[in-house]
């Protein structure tokens, strides 16, 4: 015979069921929605590498640049040297001046 406590037994365990299975349903999909995480995060480490590399090709030209710099330089400070050291070198003094005045002068466009 069905009374009303069995009835009420039957409630309780179905609500407790449902309550069972939506919490485990929510918890499946926050693991779910973790895992899918981490390819956002790939996306963005990609962007920022790349970004880097470009920064990297951009640096490397900047430190031709500027060994060339140093390289005209020394070549003047070397008929310098050579000039004070027996003063008639005048040749090798004149084309160092001249390649220091085009290494500073002759590429304006470049530091601006």
């Amino acid at each position: 015979m069905i009374t009303i406590s069995t009835v009420w037994a039957w409630f309780l365990a179905a609500c407790a069921a449902i309550i069972t299975v939506s919490t485990a349903f929510s918890q499946i999909t926050g693991v779910i929605k973790k895992f899918q995480q981490p390819g956002k995060d790939y996306r963005e480490l990609e962007a920022r590498v790349t970004a880097l590399e470009a920064k990297q090709s951009g640096t490397s030209a900047d430190i031709r640049k500027i060994l060339n710099d140093q390289k005209v330089t020394q070549e003047a400070l070397l008929a310098l040297l050579g000039h004070a050291k027996n003063g008639n070198n005048m040749d090798a003094l004149t084309r160092a001046e001249d390649k220091l005045r085009e290494q500073i002068f002759g590429r304006g466009d470049d530091n601006e």
